[in-house]
């Protein structure tokens, strides 16, 4: 990959083993007044967010030091700006262990989709104790699990792009694949590049670096004696099926898990 991202650390939760901690939440009108008052506080993790119903509002949620808090609360007392404060102080946080007190469920979109976040070790491991029970099956499973939800990811996006159909013009299939391919940048899955598509052949071919699964692998287990990705490729083939309006299969034919320098997934027509 040319281009380097940085990791973004989830903001409802943060670990400081063998530390207080607290939560704060404020909704106010001025931003600046409210860090230029709290300009000697500093908090361990911060996330603003604007209100749509009212423009003039931000969400302010934090976690701090527990010790800092009554300053906080004595400071907030003479802000004119503040339109309410919460504060929170769990067991869990005693601690270090500070898990958000506030928000539930965590959505995307102007319909409020949910986002369900998994933690991959876990559901790695899961995976390999139900492997370890009823063999390759599961590996199948896997497949079309992430198959039947890559459909349904490539659904949303037409919808979202206001396309009907198969794709039939390279401009609308670059957009949709570039649709794609942030997606599952940002929510994880993998950093994925084209390096080949063709209509006409029905035959795709794609690069993945730092794939959820293949990497998760490694930690784990170390090196694996085969391709480990199969919901990824599994994804990936519903996402390229519903975009070209025909089945396709997806097949990974190298993996860093295998000690490949990157995961490669081939796709081409069902039944040739």
């Amino acid at each position: 990959m040319s281009k380097e991202f940085k990791p973004f650390k989830f903001p409802l939760m943060l670990i400081r083993k063998s530390t207080s901690l607290a939560e704060c939440i404020f909704l106010v009108r001025d931003v600046g007044e409210f860090w230029r008052e709290l300009s000697d506080v500093r908090p361990l993790s911060t996330s603003m967010i604007s209100i749509p119903q009212d423009p003039s509002l931000t969400l302010i949620q934090m976690f701090v030091l527990k010790h800092e808090l009554p300053k906080i609360v004595e400071k907030i007392k003479s802000m004119k700006g503040i339109v309410d404060a919460k504060t929170s102080c769990t067991k869990l946080m005693e601690r270090g262990l500070a898990l958000d007190s506030f928000f539930f469920p965590i959505v995307i979109g102007d319909d409020d989709v949910r986002i369900l976040c998994i933690v991959e070790p876990y559901m790695l491991q899961a995976f390999i104790d139900l492997k370890n029970i009823l063999g390759s099956a599961v590996d199948a499973f896997l497949y079309h699990l992430g198959y039947h939800y890559g459909k349904s990811i490539a659904l949303n996006a037409k919808r979202l792009l206001e396309i009907e159909g198969k794709i039939l013009s390279e401009e609308m299939l670059t957009i949709i694949i570039d649709f794609f391919i942030s997606s599952a940048r940002i929510l994880g899955w993998a950093l994925i590049e084209i390096e080949d598509i063709d209509l006409k052949s029905v035959k795709a071919t794609l690069r993945m670096h730092d794939s959820w699964e293949s990497r998760t692998y490694q930690k784990l287990y170390g090196k694996s004696e085969t391709p480990t990705c199969y919901l990824t490729k599994g994804v990936i083939a519903g996402v390229v099926s519903e975009v070209l309006g025909v089945k396709v299969i997806a097949d990974e034919v190298k993996c860093q898990a295998r000690g490949d320098p990157y995961c490669l997934i081939k796709v081409k027509k069902y039944g040739y």
